[in-house]
């Protein structure tokens, strides 16, 4: 089978751009979304809010700020994004390690990057 009928709950409260942003956020939480795609959701409620990540934090997520803080550092980490979104680098690994790097000129990261993808050890990551 092909399902026939579904069931859902259709909702009129979320005709706000606002809200319906957190209440798709607030959903999604709960099904694992990536600290990536958390990253990218935080810094579209930031645009539309129009606020800093601390008032976002603990107005309209109850989170402290330095959990969205955080999150919004994957968005900042030039050559070395690509390998947040594929999931080949640890949360914790992008912001202690990673994130210090962003300082370093881009042509030097390109380098290192390089020279770690060619590593077989980094094989092992993906």
């Amino acid at each position: 089978g092909v399902l026939q009928t579904m069931f859902c709950i259709v909702r009129d409260d979320a005709e706000d751009p606002v809200a319906r942003i957190l209440m798709q956020l607030d959903e999604n939480l709960h099904k694992g979304l990536t600290p990536y795609d958390e990253a990218v959701s935080f810094r579209r409620l930031l645009e539309e809010l129009n606020c800093g990540y601390e008032k976002l934090a603990l107005k309209y997520l109850k989170r402290a700020p330095e959990y969205v803080r955080n999150r919004l550092k994957l968005l900042q980490l030039g050559v070395w994004t690509p390998l947040v979104q594929r999931g080949e680098v640890r949360f914790h690994e992008a912001t202690d390690v990673l994130w210090p790097l962003r300082r370093v000129p881009e042509a030097h990261q390109r380098e290192v990057l390089e020279a770690v993808q060619r590593d077989p050890r980094w094989a092992g990551r993906r």
